[in-house]
């Protein structure tokens, strides 16, 4: 049977693709952090035991992906990619993250009913519900620690291993629909809790986002504080001047 070039060199890539391969996952996988020099040419080229052009064509792969960055004499170094979240429209971060670059995925800390804080109270109109604690993962990375709180109406669509994922989704599968959000975003310092759970050092800078959902009658249904590491993480929004008469 005939197998055609490109058949081929998918199921036998070239080294130097199979070496930058091999690098990425590293970088993805938290082997290599963020600004960390990889191993010189001449190191790569005793390990997988090929020529220095092989090893660049493996570098100039990964640097065209966004993945590394050179410095003339220095050698090369790792530049992680942020997640970069557009809140121009109403989505779950699920929903952003591009799943081919990056595997997302959540620990459920806390699921249990509360008596709310002022702040929850104030923003859902109700004394009491549930609480909803997580981690978000990139590529086993915690990137975020999240908070979220449902008002007590909604106990008869509650549960909490399928909110633990995307509440979004969740909701709208019980038939809520979400309508419109009110966002605050701001840099804060972790405290012992969020730098705990994020894996960083406490009083480093962290995204602080505030976020109440409501439904198409603008009832709140869901409050939320997000905790972001503010190294992995990007917001964007696309705006238009709007010019006053």
């Amino acid at each position: 049977m005939k197998v055609d070039q490109m058949t081929y060199n998918q199921i036998n890539p070239p080294l130097y693709i199979k070496i930058k391969n091999y690098l990425k996952s590293n970088i993805l996988s938290d082997v290599y952090s963020s600004g960390d020099r990889i191993p010189s040419e001449s190191k790569l080229m005793d390990n997988f035991g090929v020529s220095r052009i092989t090893i660049r064509k493996a570098l100039k792969e990964l640097q065209t992906e966004g993945l590394i960055y050179t410095m003339q004499g220095k050698g090369a170094f790792v530049l992680k990619p942020k997640i970069i979240q557009d809140i121009s429209n109403l989505r779950s971060l699920p929903e952003s993250i591009n799943s081919s670059k990056q595997r997302l995925s959540t620990i459920l800390l806390v699921a249990k009913k509360v008596t709310f804080n002022s702040e929850v109270q104030k923003q859902l109109r109700s004394r009491n519900g549930f609480e909803v604690v997580r981690t978000r993962h990139i590529n086993k990375k915690a990137i975020s620690l999240d908070k979220s709180y449902f008002p007590y109406s909604l106990r008869h669509k509650y549960d909490p291993q399928v909110y633990s994922n995307d509440i979004f989704s969740s909701l709208e599968r019980c038939d809520v629909l979400l309508k419109e959000a009110a966002i605050s975003i701001e840099a804060k310092l972790a405290d012992k809790e969020i730098a705990e759970k994020l894996a960083i050092e406490q009083g480093q800078p962290v995204f602080w986002v505030s976020r109440l959902i409501k439904d198409e009658n603008k009832k709140p249904i869901v409050y939320e504080n997000l905790a972001f590491r503010g190294d992995s993480f990007k917001y964007y929004i696309d705006i238009k001047r709007i010019k006053s008469d």
